[in-house]
């Protein structure tokens, strides 16, 4: 594991000296061939959104924690990079039942967190893994007060525009010096790569806010109800729609 996470970084390091990709601290879905984003810090219910939009709709996995986004006149292009993902007693408890092998396979007590590869993950959630599809939408996962709720909202540009600055890997995120990584793997990347990426991604891709309470996450229907109004909206804005619908 330690090797192949060796590996995965050169790679990385190595892709991001092109000046059109991003590494986003990110989940993603292919949902009818088109990429959503579940993007925020550690915390935010990325991994438990994840999961329950996922085995609610038959979604297909793109990634767990890391995105890579690359842009292309014809749009923008989400991959996912193989990481591991930690779910929480607390996510394992909104959805009785979908981990159950998993946690009897590694022998794991109730109390600890269970950690996954996307393929495992995916394996749990009995859904498919997608290898990239195009971006349509990106999200922001808040947890609501009420336990019941769900309210999704599309976000200004300057607001989505800060949190995407919030949730980036690497040297890009605001780090001094380059990573052993990126100067083995000779990359250089100008300082204002990630802005620039940033403001075309807010120009083209509609961004939402998804608050949810716990309790709504043990109802299917959440998951498609969240799907549903991801998509509607951002189909009208790919179609060049001005209005919304509300």
């Amino acid at each position: 594991m330690a090797a192949m996470r060796v590996v995965r970084e050169l790679a990385l390091a190595g892709a991001l000296a092109d000046e059109r990709r991003l590494l986003l601290h990110a989940a993603s879905l292919e949902v009818e061939r088109r990429a959503v984003l579940l993007a925020g810090p550690k915390g935010s219910g990325k991994s438990t959104l994840l999961s329950h939009i996922a085995a609610s709709t038959g979604s297909s996995l793109l990634a767990n924690d890391r995105s890579l986004l690359s842009l292309f006149e014809t749009g923008i292009e989400v991959r996912g990079i193989p990481s591991i993902v930690s779910i929480r007693p607390g996510t394992r408890d909104l959805m009785p039942g979908l981990f159950a092998d998993a946690s009897s396979e590694t022998s794991l007590e109730p109390s600890a967190t269970l950690k996954l590869s996307t393929a495992q993950l995916a394996k749990a959630l009995g859904v498919g893994l997608a290898a990239q599809a195009r971006l349509i939408a990106v999200a922001f996962p808040e947890h609501h007060q009420d336990p019941m709720a769900l309210k999704i909202d599309r976000l200004p540009t300057a607001e989505v525009r800060d949190r995407l600055l919030q949730v980036r890997f690497g040297l890009h995120s605001g780090k001094k010096e380059r990573t052993v990584f990126e100067c083995h793997a000779g990359g250089n990347r100008s300082g204002s790569a990630d802005e620039r990426l940033i403001e075309q991604i807010t120009a083209k891709i509609p961004c939402f806010s998804v608050k949810v309470g716990a309790g709504a996450l043990r109802h299917n229907t959440t998951g498609e109800k969240i799907v549903a109004a991801l998509l509607r909206d951002s189909l009208c804005v790919e179609k060049g729609d001005d209005e919304l619908p509300s």
